[in-house]
């Protein structure tokens, strides 16, 4: 009777069945104009949410996803609308020979710069927001793919995102309805006076101000900042256009602030990844 034949161990095994585990629909997309609702995982054709993706329960499918090597096929390009209000992308697609991407600060860059490329090549007014589509595979996506994934995003809701183009007509417009309106009607006399002493004569001009110049003019302590504060939120409820121009302005502050912890967050999982390579 043969003795059953040992098989050689191959430590390529795992990456094999990771490869194959993770070719059915799954990707990573991120848009980044949409802030935190525009990163995107999907493992087997299902959004994972964004709270969940280092849950214990989820932990497997994403060291298969992101720490385990890949051939990645990534897409760079940026979502547009023009002043007719048609929408469009451009769109680039590369293979990444570096096997392990998400992480990497390198490809990080790479990715970055991709992405820049495709920015320079469409006009700037109509751009909505730059987007990166990460798939662990080596494939080819086709422009209707790329487009479903873009209105999946909800990236084209004007409700979302505004072009530049958009946000001067609305900053137009905000400014003819409040040019007149003095700043006694939204903050007290005494602060309306201080202001002024500060060359900030007008309720648009105070609004552009940043919070940290403010607080640090003579006359403006932290009860009056308060009554500035109140003033623009009151201003805002009042005067649709103006509440879109403050709404925009926040948002590309939060999408701003995230994309920077997105990124710091990502050179920690980074460093981890390197050091369990050692052990």
């Amino acid at each position: 009777m043969k003795k059953p034949r040992k098989k050689k161990y191959n430590p390529k095994k795992l990456d094999f069945w990771a490869t194959r585990v993770v070719e059915t629909g799954t990707m990573r997309i991120q848009a980044q104009g949409l802030g935190k609702e525009g990163k995107v995982w999907v493992f087997h054709n299902k959004p994972v949410p964004s709270g969940e993706w280092l849950a214990p329960h989820r932990l497997t499918d994403y060291r298969l996803t992101f720490l385990t090597p890949h051939k990645w096929t990534v897409v760079a390009g940026v979502a547009c609308r023009n002043q007719l209000g048609q929408n469009y992308f451009s769109t680039s697609q590369q293979s990444a020979n570096n096997e392990f991407i998400y992480h990497d600060p390198q490809i990080q860059q790479w990715i970055y710069e991709f992405v820049a490329e495709q920015i320079n090549d469409v006009n700037k007014e109509h751009i909505l927001s730059s987007f990166f589509i990460a798939i662990p595979y080596q494939t080819e996506l086709a422009e209707s793919d790329i487009d479903k994934l873009l209105h999946w995003l909800n990236i084209f809701d004007p409700k979302n995102i505004k072009t530049y183009y958009e946000m001067l007509q609305i900053k137009a417009e905000a400014e003819s309805v409040i040019k007149d309106i003095p700043l006694e009607d939204f903050v007290p006399k005494q602060t309306a006076c201080t202001l002024r002493k500060h060359n900030i004569s007008d309720l648009i001009t105070l609004f552009w101000q940043e919070e940290e110049y403010l607080k640090q003019l003579k006359g403006i302590g932290e009860k009056r900042y308060q009554h500035i504060c109140e003033g623009l939120k009151s201003l805002a409820r009042k005067h649709p256009s103006f509440r879109e121009l403050a709404w925009d302005s926040h948002r590309g502050d939060m999408c701003r602030e995230f994309i920077l912890a997105d990124a710091a967050n990502s050179e920690k999982i980074y460093q981890h990844y390197l050091e369990s390579k050692k052990k």
